[in-house]
């Protein structure tokens, strides 16, 4: 009976897990769509959290630049996506963020997946194919 108690109590926590989540208004992305969606583009948005907007250039080789409208100079950091988040890694902060991508009628947002709910931390306004502005 022991071995059998052991053997429920992990799938019932892993149904939980992936049925109990926080629920996200719109389609998530998956990781090749997101490779797509970012890899040699120019991207422009507004960054909800920290309440600025910004233009950001995402080179195929994982260089990614952004201009922001609080900031003086460019910021520059890696960019990768790991299964099916899109992560990036600031020069001047260690440790990846990493965030779910979503879409829903036409636009994409980038969220922060909390045990409760989903919070938007980038609305997204253009991907632009290229560096047009040489970002």
């Amino acid at each position: 009976m022991k071995s059998l108690r052991w053997l429920w109590f992990p799938l019932g926590m892993a149904a939980c897990v992936a049925g109990c989540g926080p629920s996200v208004e719109g389609r998530q992305l998956k990781g090749a769509e997101i490779s797509t969606l970012f890899a040699d583009h120019t991207v422009k948005g507004h960054h909800e959290i920290g309440g600025y907007d910004f233009r950001s250039y995402y080179e195929p080789n994982g260089t990614f630049r952004s201009h922001q409208s609080n900031a003086k100079a460019p910021k520059t950091a890696r960019w990768w996506v790991f299964e099916d988040d899109v992560c990036i890694e600031w020069d001047a902060d260690p440790g990846p963020l990493c965030r779910t991508m979503v879409e829903q009628d036409g636009r994409y947002r980038k969220v922060l997946l909390l045990p409760k709910r989903a919070k938007t931390v980038v609305s997204f306004t253009a991907f632009i194919p290229g560096n047009p502005e040489g970002l």
